[in-house]
């Protein structure tokens, strides 16, 4: 369980098949395609979009099912969840045509074309000044192993929050459960309390730093507020929330 899967700097190039090896290792092809995961779409060498991080290649339920593609639990022509959604997006949401298909896909127009969607589906304002002063507490969560929304979105706009404005912490929370994946689900801790913690929030209006998120199977980890990390003790078998403490980043 990798508490920032961000640190993970491993190259899939590394496990490309040598010399006329077929086992055990990545075909050119493959190795493509977890660049292409990991890395994300680029537009004239630049980032497009944010990509998804390492964690969520260890699943069925993750990659398999959202990314990368199952047979067993896809159907035929929809090779991946996701090439299932957004194919059905771009037709009936975006273009309007039920014919269209990613072949089509220009990255370049793209951002024009969704300009539209995006104020109401996507909204990405930093500024949630009027949201503050109404009395508004923002608790997000995102597993870092979420391979249906990348948990790099959440990160990013975080981001974006705090530097418009350093007192929006007092307002905006968000805790990165590791290994969990889309909602919930994957080996990590995915169990929290939100609703108290909220409640918490609000009556005593001091914001929440650390939570604990409990595994399905019992036992639990300390998660804290981003951008502050989890970090191992160095003693015991990391299933108890004594077993980390919360550092800045």
């Amino acid at each position: 369980i990798m508490n920032d899967p961000r640190a993970c700097s491993f190259e899939a190039k590394t496990l490309q098949c040598k010399s006329g090896k077929k086992d055990g290792c990545l075909t050119p092809a493959q190795v493509a395609a977890v660049d292409a995961i990991v890395k994300g779409p680029m537009l004239n060498g630049k980032p497009f979009h944010v990509a998804f991080p390492y964690g969520g290649e260890q699943t069925e339920g993750d990659w398999g099912t959202w990314l990368a593609g199952s047979k067993d639990r896809i159907g035929a022509g929809q090779p991946s969840l996701a090439y299932g959604f957004s194919i059905e997006f771009m037709r009936y949401f975006v273009k309007m045509d039920p014919t269209w298909d990613h072949s089509r896909t220009n990255l370049a127009t793209l951002p024009g074309e969704m300009k539209t969607l995006n104020a109401t589906l996507s909204p990405t304002n930093a500024d949630l000044s009027a949201f503050r002063t109404s009395g508004g507490k923002l608790l997000m969560y995102h597993g870092w192993s979420d391979s249906a929304l990348s948990p790099l979105m959440s990160t990013t706009y975080v981001d974006r929050v705090y530097a418009h404005d350093a007192t929006a912490r007092n307002d905006v929370r968000m805790f990165m459960l590791p290994a969990v994946g889309h909602c919930a689900g994957g080996p990590g801790p995915d169990r929290v309390d939100y609703l108290d913690a909220l409640d918490n929030w609000v009556t005593s209006s001091k914001a929440p730093d650390e939570l604990t998120a409990n595994f399905a199977s019992g036992g639990g980890r300390k998660v804290c507020a981003y951008p502050n990390k989890q970090t191992y003790t160095g003693t015991g078998d990391g299933k108890s929330p004594e077993h980390f403490t919360c550092q800045a980043s």
